[in-house]
């Protein structure tokens, strides 16, 4: 695998963990608006929103982690790649 499959494969992971993380978010939500669970200053709506932007960043992450990856880390050389095809096998 290249470097660049890597960081995709990591930027990947990452959707997916704010996705699962936005599961927790509506669990508060819905504790704090049956009143099972109480904060001085947070309110259900809070963790509502938390929930919404974890769910659209894990989605962009998910869908976009290639054309990242493209973006951040720059690709082989044919040279190189021709070089390191028995690593890879």
């Amino acid at each position: 695998m290249t470097p660049r499959m890597y960081f995709a494969l990591v930027l990947r992971g990452i959707g997916a963990w704010k996705l699962v993380h936005s599961l927790e978010d509506f669990t508060t939500a819905w504790n704090i608006h049956e009143k099972l669970y109480t904060l001085p200053y947070d309110t259900s709506a809070s963790f509502i929103n938390l929930g919404v932007v974890n769910i659209i960043a894990g989605a962009l992450l998910l869908v976009g982690a290639s054309a990242i990856a493209a973006l951040v880390v720059p690709g082989i050389h044919r040279k190189e790649a021709d070089s390191n095809d028995a690593a890879n096998v």
